[in-house]
């Protein structure tokens, strides 16, 4: 059965790539291009190597294809800056949500309905008053956590891997944070395997393939989204969770149970997906230097967070590495920051991949060395080749809630903890390719150190 049904699969792409037709263009890249599937090996593998190395080769506009899907990546951040103004190119977010999350975006057309549910996130993620109360319950959180677990040990403290640990610190904080006093062991295998499959999703794979190799990535999103239909409101959740809530609940004629659920588990992924890479690699910087680490520990005595907010942003800088996307809406020719105009097709995904500028050495002295002091006057965000939340209106709104739950979550654990410097610096740093282009990359293993309080 499995090889008719693997045969079946190879006759429908070949019928699939025949019948769309494949238009050269000069800028297509010729190397590893496969007959149907194009560059998927590429994408598969180590994607931040082969696009510094395309990048080297066919300068700053280069094409790839997914199937048959020509991907136009723009590497010069100031033409990504015109593409943000361009209202030919549109954000993708329909199509990843109800590829990756399942909605049904009922929604989608009714420009003020989506206004209004968009607008929360400025309301309780930017606004000051509400974005400090969220910041107030993540502290309790995490202290009741941090309590329970010391509880738990002796003196001597326990051996766990450490990138599990902080997954499950963030995991019930953040998620609690949010949905309040919510049972999450009930969804917390399902949303591990979840989020390590994701990337997977955001690539931009026919429905077909889909449906043969994906099933079990499908399982574990649906008894996601199945989950909240039980959990409705929560005590104690968030005003975001509760207000989103009620809104799409007063709006039943557009939003589906799966825009719903799907909203939640878009949430609780969102919150920490990237979140708690980024801790894991500040602290492995941190306890890995003994200087940094005393600075780190003297700064959180002094009650200061310039050195720590630096580190933050340098890890960004480094590790981050999400391909931004927009799809264009119709045919024109889109000029580039280097004079040259192209050609855009209706339906071309162009892309761009802020890692390459953030280690270009055009934008960062030394760019593939870790320098915890480069931010250290506060203006990551305005270098033109720092772009690890994105950019224009899709920029993650989050993104401030995401470093101040970094930072409390460090300042924690260094006044907590004990903490063997040792076990870190055998830790020798490698990323997993397989998350690259989806946000922060994730450690390519973990590694045991001794949790222990002091």
């Amino acid at each position: 059965m499995y090889v008719i049904g693997f045969s079946c699969v190879c006759i429908l792409l070949v019928i699939y790539y025949l019948k769309v037709k494949f238009n050269a263009d000069e800028f297509d890249v010729k190397d590893k291009y496969l007959p149907i599937i194009g560059h998927l090996c590429l994408f598969l593998n180590n994607r931040n190597e082969n696009l510094k190395l395309f990048h080297l080769q066919y300068g700053n506009c280069f094409n790839l294809y997914l199937f048959n899907q020509r991907i136009r990546f723009l590497l010069d951040p100031k033409d990504w800056l015109n593409v943000n103004r361009n209202r030919s190119f549109v954000f993708l977010g329909e199509t990843f949500s109800r590829r990756i999350f399942d909605m049904t975006h009922n929604f989608f057309g009714q420009a003020q309905l989506d206004h209004e549910l968009q607008s929360f996130w400025n309301i309780f993620l930017k606004n000051s008053n509400e974005l400090n109360l969220l910041n107030d319950k993540l502290n309790q959180q995490l202290q009741s956590y941090l309590r329970a677990k010391r509880s738990q040990l002796n003196q001597c403290g326990v051996e766990m891997n450490f990138f599990d640990f902080l997954y499950d610190l963030l995991f019930y904080s953040i998620g609690r944070t949010f949905y309040g006093e919510i049972e999450l062991n009930e969804i917390r295998n399902e949303f591990r395997w979840f989020d390590y499959h994701i990337q997977y999703l955001f690539l931009l794979f026919p429905s077909l393939i889909y449906e043969m190799f994906f099933s079990r990535l499908f399982t574990c999103r649906n008894l996601l989204n199945k989950f909240w239909l039980k959990h409705v409101h929560s005590p104690n959740e968030s005003h975001l969770v509760n207000q989103r809530t009620d809104f799409i609940l007063n709006h039943r004629n557009y939003f589906s149970d799966k825009d719903y659920s799907g909203e939640k588990t878009f949430l609780l992924w969102s919150s920490i997906s990237n979140t708690i890479p980024t801790l894991f690699w500040s602290l492995i910087h941190i306890f890995k230097e003994k200087n940094l680490f005393e600075l780190i520990s003297n700064e959180i005595e002094r009650n200061s967070s310039v050195h720590l907010d630096s580190i933050i942003d340098e890890v960004l800088r480094l590790y981050s590495n999400p391909m931004i996307m927009r799809k264009a809406i119709r045919d024109f020719q889109f000029k580039l920051n280097d004079g040259r105009t192209i050609e855009i097709k209706q339906n071309d995904i162009t892309a761009f991949y802020p890692h390459i500028a953030q280690t270009n050495h055009n934008y960062f002295t030394n760019p593939n060395q870790f320098q915890f002091d480069r931010f250290t006057n506060g203006k990551a965000e305005q270098v033109v080749g720092y772009l690890p939340f994105g950019a224009g209106k899709s920029m993650c709104p989050g993104r401030l809630f995401a470093k101040n739950a970094i930072k409390l979550t460090i300042i924690h654990l260094i006044q907590h903890l004990q903490i063997h410097r040792d076990e870190f610096q055998r830790f020798s740093i490698e990323e997993n390719p397989k998350r690259q282009g989806i946000g922060v990359s994730h450690p390519q293993r973990d590694f045991l150190f001794t949790l222990q309080f002091k």
